[in-house]
């Protein structure tokens, strides 16, 4: 079960304006809870803001005006989440790290994480991803065409990305 603003519910979907005031979206966040989270609600409220920071960043770089899309479920004893963007993708090879790699064998104080770091001005972190591969052990990252089909990243038709996990929910 999820609370937003006092209402219950299995589900919920916002669809985010990329040039919406990132104060309001916090907000939204702040105003979900998951009573029977099996981890913190702050930490899946950074994980969030993170990778919904980065759908904002993609689609404002490229002047795309679709929303973005977050969805928070609850079934089969698992909270469910999914952001979707229109970013156009990226290159998962330029992150500072294999996304292939286990989560705990990265190590965010790496030299390659301030290389990272500084070749983008301290603009971005290479976070957002690392967080979300912690906190959701079936973290998934695919590359979307414009029918919403997965694509590799360097076929030339990414429209966007969608990220994808779940957790267990705590038993009562």
């Amino acid at each position: 079960m999820l609370i937003y603003e006092d209402r219950r519910s299995n589900g919920l979907r916002f669809r985010f304006r990329p040039d919406i005031a990132f104060p309001r979206v916090r907000e939204a966040i702040g105003a979900v809870s998951v009573p029977a989270l099996s981890a913190p609600m702050e930490l899946l409220a950074f994980v969030t803001l993170e990778l919904l920071a980065n759908s904002f960043r993609a689609q404002q770089e490229r002047g795309v005006e679709d929303p973005v899309i977050l969805e928070y479920m609850t079934a089969d004893r698992r909270f469910l989440f999914s952001v979707t963007d229109a970013g156009r993708g990226f290159n998962p090879r330029l992150l500072p790290y294999d996304l292939e790699s286990s989560p705990e064998d990265i190590d965010p104080t790496s030299e390659g994480f301030a290389i990272y770091r500084e070749r983008y001005d301290n603009l971005r972190c290479g976070m957002g991803l690392l967080a979300a591969k912690r906190v959701f052990g079936d973290f998934r990252l695919l590359f979307l065409d414009k029918e919403g089909e997965p694509v590799p990243w360097y076929s030339g038709c990414v429209k966007g990305t969608f990220i994808s996990g779940s957790i267990p929910l705590a038993r009562r």
